[in-house]
């Protein structure tokens, strides 16, 4: 099945390195010192309104996995309000195949495991 993500364009750069636009990492450091200070309470969309993976129906959420959606119209929802942020910071949308085993549905995201997905697209937003 096919699953949408917002990724920096660092991530179609270095395959393997995935950087959304949430939180930190070591690895994230680069990001920072370029001036990227992107994390959820940098974007406008901040708030209550979006659901930690294990609040979103997927219990069986771990850090091997990564977050994204079923659908464009999925993914456009959860950033409401910020895509002209997104798109002028530099994020991507990418696509990946994933098989359904290794994907977790949620009630407004999804997660899937990162290690089993083929990147098959990059859309500019």
């Amino acid at each position: 099945m096919l699953v949408y993500r917002v990724e920096t364009r660092f991530s179609v750069i270095e395959a393997g390195k995935n950087f959304g636009p949430y939180g930190f990492d070591p690895e994230q450091d680069l990001l920072c010192a370029l001036g990227w200070r992107w994390s959820i309470s940098y974007l406008p969309y901040a708030g209550d309104s979006h659901a930690e993976p294990w609040d979103d129906g997927i219990p069986e959420f771990d850090y091997q996995m990564y977050c994204g959606f079923i659908d464009l119209q999925q993914l456009y929802l959860w950033f409401d309000g910020s895509v002209d942020y997104l798109r002028n910071g530099g994020f991507f949308i990418t696509v990946y195949e994933v098989t359904e085993e290794n994907v977790f549905l949620g009630n407004n995201q999804l997660a899937f495991i990162m290690d089993k997905a083929s990147l098959i697209d990059c859309i500019y937003f």
